[in-house]
């Protein structure tokens, strides 16, 4: 990339930055946020770290996740959560960025202003701003991966990859299917990538580490016991639905996982797995989020990947056919969480019934490529 085009780049990543900023915290009234998730994801436990030279065995993310949070511990819990908003905000912005750039879109103001607020009324963005959570960091990996193998970088899109280890549970199968991909074209780059980053963040936390297994996540089992059973997953509310039918969800999960892997095989087989990149990493995103045993509402911020994807889906319609489209991706990612919302999460005061919009959105992008397809295949 020339160095004007970079420059131009970085000028509207702050621009997407501070509009994300103000459209989505200046309708409360303020442009910070309270330390809220930020003190148990960093604060507390970077505390232990710096007092002690380790943390307790109860710390639910991989021991690396708290390392890398230390800059932003070294004050009090407030100016940590501030630091950690600007960086969110960056890392938003920059994989707004990225996706509009692999998506061929202009860079140009009027097309940054609409996505930045296209993302910004998007639900989990917010609440990911406002509790402090690390969602963006998986987003970012996503889109790195994306404008990587368009580029045919297969070393930084293993490298890529790796940054999702610092929430891992969002990205395992995307990188399942890079492997995979990696394989069939023979292309071990990815796997040196991804391998260099997780040894880097395995020898940075050894010296903390008091067990071996806290290095990977030691407490998630204390976490999952406390929390599990109010996430919104596809376990979760099929168990609430049904109860004591753990067969159903399980029966669910491999099916979803047999028609990813079709999917998969059947792009790589016709050679046009890069020309449907955007779709395949957008609908392993989405089956990734509904198959997690332990997954909340805010983790729903990296369906961002396959919502832009289904706008960016709009230009190849006219007319009617583009409004009807429009209309439904507004209805199933905007009308609907809000519906289920007012309807259910607060009349049950649980957040199992947030993935029922993850379940609408999965079908509808399954919909939307396939009359892209139809429409392809009469043109020609």
């Amino acid at each position: 990339m020339p160095a004007n085009s970079r420059f131009r780049a970085l000028a509207y990543i702050l621009v997407a930055a501070f509009i994300l900023a103000v459209s989505v915290l200046l309708p409360m009234g303020t442009l910070t946020v309270p330390p809220n998730d930020f003190l148990l994801i960093a604060w507390n436990h970077g505390q232990q770290l710096l007092q002690r030279g380790s943390v307790d065995l109860t710390y639910p993310y991989p021991l690396w996740t708290q390392i890398l949070m230390i800059p932003f511990v070294l004050g009090s819990p407030e100016v940590g959560a501030q630091m950690w908003l600007i960086c969110s905000l960056l890392l938003l912005a920059t994989s707004i960025i990225l996706l509009t750039q692999f998506l061929n879109w202009p860079l140009r103001l009027p097309v940054v202003v609409f996505t930045s607020l296209f993302v910004a009324a998007f639900g989990p963005v917010f609440t990911t701003l406002w509790l402090g959570q690390l969602n963006f960091v998986p987003l970012l990996s996503l889109a790195l991966v994306l404008v990587s193998l368009k580029s045919g970088s297969w070393l930084a899109a293993g490298s890529a990859l790796g940054l999702g280890l610092i929430k891992p549970q969002l990205t395992i199968l995307v990188s399942v299917a890079v492997f995979a991909l990696t394989a069939w074209e023979r292309r071990w780059q990815t796997l040196i990538g991804f391998g260099v980053v997780l040894f880097l963040f395995v020898a940075l936390s050894a010296p903390f580490a008091i067990t071996p297994r806290q290095i990977f996540g030691g407490g998630i089992e204390d976490h999952l016991v406390v929390y599990l059973a109010h996430t919104s997953t596809l376990w979760v509310l099929s168990l609430t639905l049904v109860p004591d039918v753990l067969w159903l969800p399980a029966l669910l999960s491999v099916l979803l996982n047999l028609w990813l892997a079709y999917l998969w095989i059947h792009s790589l087989r016709q050679g046009r797995w890069l020309e449907r990149m955007t779709y395949l990493i957008g609908v392993t995103t989405i089956v990734n989020l509904l198959i997690l045993p332990y997954s909340w509402f805010y983790n729903q911020a990296v369906l961002i990947v396959p919502i832009i994807y289904a706008v960016d889906q709009l230009r190849r319609f006219e007319g009617l056919a583009r409004i009807f489209w429009l209309l439904a991706i507004v209805l199933v990612v905007y009308f609907l969480p809000t519906a289920v919302d007012a309807a259910l999460t607060r009349i049950y005061l649980s957040e199992v019934y947030q993935v029922i919009p993850v379940i609408c959105l999965l079908p509808l992008v399954v919909l939307l490529q396939w009359q892209v397809d139809r429409q392809s295949k009469s043109t020609t």
